[in-house]
């Protein structure tokens, strides 16, 4: 469990070695206290959903983990777990963010038992990680935090009741994380729980603490194309536009291969391949020119280091894209009510048809929601593709152009995927 220490592995150079077991399957730790999670009591609370069906289950033993098969919403599901007792050590990787308040935090400390429950998941793993957060919300009558070991994050209670209970499934950004570690102005960025989906974890090293946000841009979005759209035969993915004139193409090198661009580099080395970030993890590279991509020359990020453009354009997938709308409708809500506070400012994304077929989606300041929730907006900067818009114009849409939301409060910004930071 993540509040064990985990095994070390014996020092390798360049060989990857296998996956932890946090990275083959999908672990989540649920703390609780004083609370016993019998047979009985786990049944009743699952029974409690509604539309399911427990097929099997097994308690654990000394050796073996429980577990559970069920049928919910016509779909089978398997989930493992087990029960040990708790504490969240000081020195943990899981800090605890400012999305907690002093009381929940207090909470936390205070739980000594842990149920973790684990799935292997199939293609279908944006559901089963729903059905996953559904289950832990359900176990644990007074949830007051989840630990994602796969991803190395803390979940909020309300974040996990809000996933677990949307009529949508979690967009890409909610399945991992991007980590960034800082050594004076070189930053390495690398993502935690992307391999129990199947997919490679990514890595871009060499990153500055002035690229670092377009660099975790370009893993972002590289992750929208590798899970709606699979790993590419060529190994090269269009992610979007350093600049006007620039494309950005990247390809991918798994870390025994691209540590040799990087020879004698401190940050992200061998050093640090020693105990982790050592089993299925890639390194993300790209090219030059467009003689480069014909000819599989790859070059390291750093060549469009001077390039970036004030607002480089990424190629998120038409899948996560309409996903990541369906969340902004559903939690328009939100909206609704905070646009009526003169201290929060909102910003509305909106797909426009453009001269060249495709959407453009662009930015608008709302000005005002007028009868049936039709919006009254200004377009904050020039578009690229659509002649007959400027920055500046005012224009009205209706809710079905929404692609996203974020909500500007005098302490945070809000988007849709933490709209329960508002409740």
């Amino acid at each position: 469990m993540f509040f064990r220490k985990k095994k070390e592995k014996q020092k390798n150079n360049l060989v990857e070695q296998p996956l932890h077991y946090w990275e083959e399957s999908s672990y989540l730790v649920v703390p609780y206290k004083d609370e016993e999670l019998t047979k009985d009591v786990i049944i009743n609370r699952l029974n409690s959903l509604g539309n399911i069906l427990i097929q099997g289950f097994a308690e654990p033993s000394d050796t073996k983990p429980g577990r559970i098969v069920f049928k919910y919403q016509s779909v089978n599901y398997e989930v493992n777990y087990y029960l040990d007792d708790f504490s969240l050590p000081t020195d943990s990787f899981y800090n605890i963010n400012n999305e907690f308040k002093e009381n929940e935090i207090l909470k936390i400390y205070e739980c000594n038992k842990a149920i973790t429950i684990f799935m292997d998941f199939t293609d279908n793993y944006r559901k089963e990680y729903q059905v996953q957060l559904l289950v832990a919300n359900t176990l644990v009558s007074d949830l007051c935090v989840v630990l994602d070991e796969s991803a190395e994050k803390i979940l909020h209670p309300k974040y996990v009741s809000m996933v677990a209970n949307s009529k949508n499934l979690p967009i890409c950004d909610d399945l991992y994380t991007i980590q960034a570690i800082v050594e004076g102005d070189e930053v390495w960025l690398h993502t935690h729980g992307l391999s129990r989906f199947g997919i490679s974890e990514l890595e871009i090293i060499n990153s500055t603490k002035e690229l670092y946000n377009n660099h975790y841009n370009i893993i972002s979005t590289l992750v929208t194309h590798l899970m709606d759209k699979g790993i590419s035969e060529d190994n090269k993915y269009v992610v979007g536009f350093v600049n006007d004139s620039d494309l950005l193409v990247v390809s991918l090198l798994p870390w025994t291969e691209g540590l040799k661009y990087y020879e004698n580099h401190d940050m992200g080395g061998i050093k640090d391949r020693e105990k982790e970030h050592n089993s299925k993890t890639s390194i993300i590279f790209t090219y030059a020119s467009e003689n480069d991509i014909d000819n599989n020359i790859i070059s390291k990020l750093e060549i469009f280091n001077d390039k970036w453009s004030t607002e480089p354009i990424y190629f998120i997938t038409t899948e996560e894209t309409r996903r990541m709308s369906l969340l902004a409708k559903e939690r328009f809500n939100y909206v609704l009510s905070a646009y009526k506070n003169p201290e929060n400012s909102v910003l509305i994304k909106i797909g426009v048809d453009t001269d060249i077929k495709d959407k453009e989606h662009m930015w608008f300041e709302l000005l005002d929601v007028m009868e049936d929730n039709k919006l009254k907006l200004k377009l904050i900067s020039e578009p690229y593709n659509v002649s007959n818009l400027h920055e500046g114009d005012i224009c009205e849409y209706d809710l079905s152009f929404i692609t996203d939301w974020i909500i500007y409060t005098k302490n945070c910004s809000i988007g849709p995927d933490k709209a329960y930071l508002l409740d």
